[in-house]
């Protein structure tokens, strides 16, 4: 018995079909076009990846540009944009065979290069030794910094600022001084919410209006 036949419709079927496809597309195409309004929600990660190499105290710095941000997005240029969330920070950690710290102490700040640095997170313990899960959560976010990250992706999504921000993070083994050798990969998770005016067939329900 051929594997594939219970995928494969007898060839009276297919072509039912598509006479069927063919009537529908004709009756939509007299009936005309209108547009409508639908509304669309877009998640995507900004991965920083920090390369820490040295024994004690680490100042690492990383860049953000509107064109990393846009093109993980893809949203239309003609869209609307209705919001836009830093939904969370989490990090992940690879330590090389070298390393001996057991732990890191970090603080994270964002600069948007328009005044002083805000905090997004402060003496942060990162377990490097016997952590088996994906991504380490950042819980004791601070506003201020967060707002600062989030205002900065949503210039970039509404084309009104291009200017780069920077991560920064400093810290130190924990306890300090340790040989420290590790990957540490910062995860942005953004979530951002738009509408576009499609055109759709006259008659469809599923929209809202445009005007």
């Amino acid at each position: 018995m051929n594997a594939w036949n219970h995928h494969v419709a007898p060839r009276r079927s297919r072509w039912v079909g598509l006479l069927a496809l063919v009537v529908a597309l004709l009756v939509l195409s007299q009936a005309g076009c209108e547009k409508q309004r639908f509304y669309f929600v877009v998640d995507v990660s900004k991965d920083l990846v920090y390369e820490i190499d040295q024994t004690g105290a680490f100042d690492l710095t990383e860049r953000v540009t509107s064109s990393d941000i846009r093109s993980a997005l893809d949203i239309p240029e003609d869209a609307e944009i209705t919001d836009v969330q830093v939904k969370s920070l989490v990090c992940k950690v690879y330590p090389y065979d070298d390393n001996s710290a057991p732990a890191l102490l970090v603080t994270g700040r964002v600069d948007d290069q328009t005044g002083p640095l805000d905090k997004v997170f402060e003496n942060e313990t990162i377990p490097l030794a016997g952590v088996d899960v994906p991504y380490i959560g950042l819980n004791a976010l601070i506003s201020g910094g967060i707002s600062k990250i989030r205002n900065r992706i949503k210039d970039y999504v509404d084309r009104t600022n291009n200017a780069d921000f920077l991560i920064n993070l400093q810290g130190n083994s924990q306890p300090a001084d340790w040989r420290i050798h590790v990957a540490l990969v910062l995860v942005i998770d953004i979530t951002v919410k738009y509408s576009e005016c499609l055109d759709v067939p006259a008659g469809f329900t599923d929209g809202e209006s445009c005007d």
